[in-house]
């Protein structure tokens, strides 16, 4: 479970940043979101909201996702389920736990490939 509370500002129109660290311990895990990490929470397509809005029961867990995906210490498919669990641990019902977790599986690519694509241009361009 969480070691801390989240604490964010906003950050823009559609992100938030950590003012505080957010840790999460698991029972194998334990992940620490550094204060400054950006966030857009649950990224969900803006037509979805109604059924499923940004933040719930699960937007601890959509931070510990966001931040996986950037520091990339696990597989995405890892990422994926490490989410799907925490939103479960938070309380996050069967149902939308399950249209959170197709989302990524489905969407998720997008946003992982180009962090590596980053990732790998920055590396390139090191001396």
């Amino acid at each position: 479970m969480f070691e801390t509370e989240l604490v964010v500002r906003e950050a823009g129109v559609t992100y938030w940043e950590l003012v505080e660290p957010l840790i999460y311990r698991g029972a194998e895990d334990r992940f620490e979101v550094a204060a400054g990490f950006r966030t857009d929470f649950a990224s969900v397509p803006r037509p979805i909201w109604p059924l499923i809005p940004r933040t719930g029961r699960y937007t601890k867990a959509a931070v510990v996702h966001d931040w996986l995906y950037a520091v990339q210490l696990t597989t995405r498919k890892d990422a994926d389920g490490i989410f799907r669990r925490i939103a479960r641990e938070l309380g996050a019902n069967r149902v939308r736990r399950w249209a959170l977790y197709r989302g990524v599986r489905l969407g998720g690519w997008h946003r992982w490939n180009k962090v590596l694509s980053e990732r790998r241009e920055a590396t390139s361009a090191s001396p």
